[in-house]
């Protein structure tokens, strides 16, 4: 037997599954629409826009966490097994914020952005002591 043949064996029951259940159809294009329109948010943005859209726009952060949840109830219901509520949204966010700022073509610039607009620009301070 080939790898191929062993490989559509394998596959065969997910696409069966996949093609014949309505509930992953359906979660399957809930999350094509919802990850089309953060694309279509995102789209052309340099890191430092992306990370400012992500952290300022609701809808943006919405429709990413459709597509994410969409997508693993898919998965789930394609495996067969029941869904166990876990924190993988706050791991992916966590992840995409570390791959922005950690970014060695744009991190730094965009670190210097989150500290100026977190704690401040730093300006220059001269202290002098008052004279009576």
């Amino acid at each position: 037997m080939s790898s191929a043949w062993k490989t559509y064996e394998t596959v065969r029951p997910l696409v069966d599954r996949a093609i014949g259940d309505e509930e992953v159809r359906r979660n399957v294009l809930r999350a094509w629409g919802a990850a089309r329109k953060v694309y279509g948010e995102l789209a052309g943005e340099d890191a430092v826009s992306t990370f400012d859209k992500l952290s300022r726009k609701d809808n943006v952060r919405e429709d990413l966490d459709t597509t994410v949840q969409s997508l693993s109830e898919a998965i789930v219901r394609m495996s067969g097994e029941r869904k166990e509520r876990r924190g993988w949204g706050m791991f992916v966010a966590a992840a995409v914020v570390v791959v922005i700022l950690f970014n060695p073509a744009t991190g730094a610039s965009t670190r210097k952005w989150v500290k100026d607009h977190l704690l401040g620009s730093e300006e220059e301070f001269d202290y002098a002591t008052p004279t009576y």
